[in-house]
């Protein structure tokens, strides 16, 4: 039986909030284009440009499939990227998620959830 490689990051990526997000990016990005990882796995990435900066920075290391929920005003921020095809994926936004009023929190905002993916190796 084969290993599989997974490495799960979250990037502290949400906008205006996040202390040197632009440049944490650029160098996660670095790091993406050289991975051996099979599966990379990434949090709150909530930002779109820094979403699709990774997705390519993980093609060229060859992480050919992705999955980028967007849910929500902010999306899920959660980024799926890996070099075996993902056949199917689920997603369920929380129920739970804070108040329209609570503008401070953004949880109500945000699409929150759980993902559940699988792939073939």
């Amino acid at each position: 039986m084969g290993e599989l490689s997974v490495l799960t990051f979250n990037i502290w990526g949400l906008w205006l909030v996040s202390k040197r997000r632009e440049e944490r990016v650029r160098h996660i990005a670095e790091y993406l284009r050289t991975c051996r990882e099979d599966v990379v796995l990434l949090q709150e990435v909530w930002v779109d440009a820094d979403a699709q900066a990774l997705i390519k920075a993980g093609k060229a290391a060859g992480l050919l499939h992705c999955t980028h929920f967007r849910s929500g005003m902010f999306g899920a921020g959660l980024v799926t990227l890996s070099r075996h095809p993902i056949i199917r994926h689920q997603f369920w936004r929380y129920a739970a998620a804070g108040f329209a009023s609570s503008v401070t929190c953004g949880d109500y905002y945000a699409g929150k959830g759980a993902l559940q993916e699988r792939g073939t190796v």
